[in-house]
C-alpha cells in the first residue's frame, strides 16, 4: 500500500493483485481508535477507479520487454484515472470542502455503501465529524452538523433498528457526543500518529 497520513486519518493506494493485473483502490482508515490495530482492522472507503471505458481500472504486470509500450501506455493511462478521479486527496495540501465533495460522490456511486445496510453511510457521516473536530473549527463543525442531520432524516428508522437491533435516534445522539469527547479523541488521534508505521508516513495537511 501506498499511504499518507492526513489529518485523522491515513489514506492512499491499495494495490490488490487481479491474475496478471493490479488494481489500484483508494483507501482510508481511521486514527482515532483505540490503538492503531483497531484502526487498521476496518476502512472508511474503499473505491475502485473505472477506465476511460467505465471499467474497473487495472495495470497490467509487466512480464515481457515486447510488452513495454502496451504497458506504458496503460499505466498512463491508470495514472490520469487515479489523479482525476480521486478529487485531489492525495496532494500535500487537501480543503476540506474536496474532502467533503468526494464524500458527496461517494454516496451517490459506491455500490457497495448504496447497497450496504447502513455501514459506510455511518462510517461517512463518522468522518465528516472527525475531521470537524480535528481542525476546531466552530463554523465548520455545525455546518457538519446541520448536514449529518439532513442525511439521517433520509434513512429508514425501522430497517436500521431491525439491522442493528437499536434507534436510529440513539446511533445519532452518540455522533453528537463525540464533540464532547474531542480531546480525548485527538489524544487518540496522537498516540497512533506516533507508531513507527504512521509517523514515517508521508503527511498531507487540511486546509479549510
Amino acid at each position: 500500500m501506498l499511504l499518507m497520513k492526513q489529518g485523522p486519518i491515513v489514506i492512499g493506494l491499495y494495490f490488490q493483485k487481479v491474475y496478471d493485473d493490479y488494481r489500484p483502490i483508494f483507501i482510508s482508515y481511521p486514527l482515532w481508535k483505540d490503538s492503531l490495530k483497531d484502526c487498521m482492522q476496518f476502512y472508511i472507503f474503499h473505491h475502485e477507479f473505472r477506465n476511460n471505458k467505465n471499467l474497473q481500472l487495472d495495470v497490467p504486470i509487466l512480464n515481457h520487454q515486447s510488452k513495454l509500450l502496451k504497458y506504458k501506455s496503460n499505466f498512463t493511462e491508470a495514472v490520469k484515472c487515479v489523479q482525476s478521479q480521486s478529487s485531489n486527496l492525495l496532494q500535500e495540501n487537501v480543503y476540506v470542502k474536496d474532502i467533503f465533495n468526494y464524500l458527496d460522490y461517494l454516496r451517490e456511486h459506491d455500490l457497495l455503501i448504496k447497497l450496504q445496510r447502513f455501514d459506510g453511510k455511518r462510517e461517512l457521516l463518522i468522518y465528516s465529524m472527525m475531521i470537524a473536530l480535528y481542525t476546531n473549527n466552530e463554523d465548520l463543525l455545525q455546518w457538519v452538523c446541520n448536514k449529518t442531520k439532513k442525511q439521517i432524516q433520509t434513512w429508514d428508522k425501522e430497517y436500521f433498528k431491525q439491522c442493528y437491533g437499536y434507534d436510529l435516534e440513539t446511533w445519532e445522539a452518540e455522533l453528537y457526543q463525540l464533540i464532547d469527547q474531542r480531546e480525548e479523541i485527538m489524544e487518540r488521534i496522537r498516540i497512533n500518529s506516533m507508531d513507527k508505521r504512521i509517523a514515517k508516513l508521508k503527511e498531507s495537511h487540511l486546509i479549510i
